[in-house]
């Protein structure tokens, strides 16, 4: 699983450089609805590669989350996020 420190570094990405066939684009991608909430973070996480940059057809999209309040880890915000979707 994707790590805090690896969430960082792919969070601190620049638009600019980022090799566009590197993204994942999100509707290629398959979704189980019948896993666990824990296991759907994981399998979110190793499909999409990077939560804060993929692609939708051609359309780089950046998604940018709260920094974390009270000693939360960036992965707990992140799987708080994906609990609204």
């Amino acid at each position: 699983m994707i790590n805090d420190i690896d969430l960082d570094s792919m969070r601190n990405m620049d638009i600019k450089t980022i090799n566009t066939e590197d993204l994942v684009d999100i509707n290629k991608i398959d979704f189980d609805e019948n896993l666990p909430y824990e296991l759907k973070v994981k399998d979110f996480l190793e499909k999409i590669k990077n939560p804060f940059y993929y692609k939708v057809g051609n359309v780089i999209v950046h998604n940018i989350y709260n920094e974390p309040k009270n000693n939360v880890s960036i992965t707990q915000c992140f799987e708080e996020n994906l609990k609204t979707l």
